[in-house]
């Protein structure tokens, strides 16, 4: 599999390593200026396997990703539609362990309310 680095400019701060990157080949709808695409449109790339400091210049920031992709895969056009999804493996939307301690702090001058906080746990050790 082959190592590509592609330079975005002004990409989502959450792509990281693991993250799966996905192009779509825009298509004008003709009703509107903006460009669409469809799912069944839309190619699984590769795998992000390093993600650069971002740089500014222009008034845009540009990030380059290493990302390693199957050579089977075509190349991208040059207006593809990127998007990416984070790995389910890695990234899970709930905590383990077996202690969780949380600290809130106000460093406001003014009169502030917590309203709510919330948590959910299920007992993994069984």
């Amino acid at each position: 599999m082959p190592l590509v680095n592609i330079p975005f400019q002004n990409i989502n701060a959450s792509i990281g390593v693991g993250d799966i990157l996905y192009y779509s080949t825009p298509t004008n709808l003709g009703t509107s200026t903006f460009d669409a695409t469809d799912i069944s449109n839309t190619i699984e790339f590769g795998v992000v396997q390093s993600v650069g400091t971002p740089t500014f210049s222009g008034g845009v920031y540009t990030t380059v990703l290493g990302v390693l992709y199957p050579a089977t895969v075509n190349s991208p056009p040059t207006n593809a539609l990127w998007s990416f999804v984070k790995d389910k493996k890695v990234n899970n939307s709930s905590l383990l362990g077996y202690y969780m301690q949380a600290t809130f702090s106000n460093n406001s001058t003014k009169k502030v309310e917590l309203f709510s906080i919330g948590s959910e746990f299920s007992e993994s050790s069984k």
